[in-house]
């Protein structure tokens, strides 16, 4: 049968690709790629801090990217992570509307500030593990959707009793947008949450427990398909009505996540060539970790390569197909041409 472009779906988008023309990577274990070294932190240098405890927020923005900050991190080594995963003294969220579409006249620079949120009660622990387990990114394009709708850049002034870290990110539909420290640079589209949380009235996170779509990633997701943790897995089938989430045990989970880190890998292209599948065999894993972001990975058997996270890839995923197939089979008289629910 001819080898031939396979629609994977990657992020909640559905893309049809182009096939790879690069060889198999060795057998055996992937070879880890070495985390940057550390750099010197910067010193703490005096901030404005409002009345309430928190930092405060300029007045207005030149940047409709949401790709600068107003200091890069003080007193932390900022090219490690987005956010030290440690207890702040304060967290503000500032936002700036960049672009509306409702408004008769464009905006432009400078954007004044839209809002300023003190964030308080358990919210502070979903910013830090949002933040501190954002994956670390190259810089390279990916492919996104063209949807269009309001923007708005989201800047997080984070207090710690040693250090200041500012984070800049975009909220736009497509959720293509990046998020930075100004030393550290993710894929992840931080923005997009925070407006979620944040700015939109009765706003509600995205279950981040079941078959969600969002290949969000995870710090380490460069280095392994599973980074550190002990995460429990998900297995998400396609049924005639949407996605079948079956849980795995703890067993179960613990041998997959061992399978899936001695797997040989290699930077992902986002291609996948190989006849068409049998109905139901392609799946999804979630790596659900108890802390920060979960892991999103895709796996196509009668594709090459077989397994895609976003941003890694494997040849050949045996290994791990077997056991999926022991555990949690193809869901009986799925239909692939049937109408297919879009709730995940």
């Amino acid at each position: 049968m001819p080898r031939l472009p396979r629609p994977i779906a990657l992020a909640g988008v559905l893309l049809v690709l182009a096939a790879c023309g690069t060889q198999p990577g060795p057998g055996g274990a992937a070879t880890p790629v070495p985390s940057p070294p550390a750099t010197q932190p910067r010193p703490l240098t005096a901030q404005p801090v409002a009345a309430d405890g928190g930092l405060q927020c300029p007045a207005s923005i030149r940047d409709a990217r949401g790709t600068s900050v107003p200091e890069r991190p003080q007193g932390v080594d900022g090219g490690a992570r987005l956010l030290p995963d440690r207890q702040p003294r304060s967290v503000v969220d500032c936002a700036y509307r960049v672009l509306d579409l409702r408004a008769t006249i464009p905006s432009g620079p400078p954007y004044r500030l839209a809002s300023r949120t003190l964030v308080t009660g358990d919210r502070v622990d979903d910013v830090v593990e949002l933040l501190s387990s954002a994956p670390r990114g190259d810089g390279g394009g990916r492919a996104c959707t063209a949807v269009g709708g309001d923007e708005t850049v989201h800047l997080v002034g984070v207090r710690f009793d040693d250090a200041i870290v500012w984070v800049a990110s975009l909220a736009e539909p497509n959720r293509c947008s990046t998020a930075t420290d100004g030393d550290f640079m993710s894929p992840l589209a931080v923005g997009s949450t925070l407006e979620q949380w944040f700015r939109t009235p009765g706003g509600k996170d995205a279950d981040q427990g079941g078959c969600h779509p969002w290949a969000s990633g995870r710090l380490g997701d460069d280095r392994s398909l599973a980074p550190e943790g002990d995460p429990a897995v998900i297995v998400c089938r396609p049924t005639n009505t949407g996605q079948q989430a079956r849980a795995l045990t703890a067993e179960q989970s613990r041998q997959l996540v061992e399978a899936l880190r001695v797997l040989a890998t290699r930077p992902t292209e986002h291609t996948c060539a190989g006849g068409d599948p049998q109905p139901g065999e392609d799946f999804r894993l979630v790596l659900d970790y108890d802390r920060g972001n979960d892991v999103v990975i895709n796996v196509m058997p009668s594709c090459r390569p077989q397994l895609m996270s976003s941003t890694l890839e494997a040849e050949d995923a045996t290994s791990v197909i077997d056991l999926v197939q022991r555990w949690s089979p193809p869901v009986p008289g799925y239909d692939p041409n049937a109408s297919v629910s879009s709730t995940p």
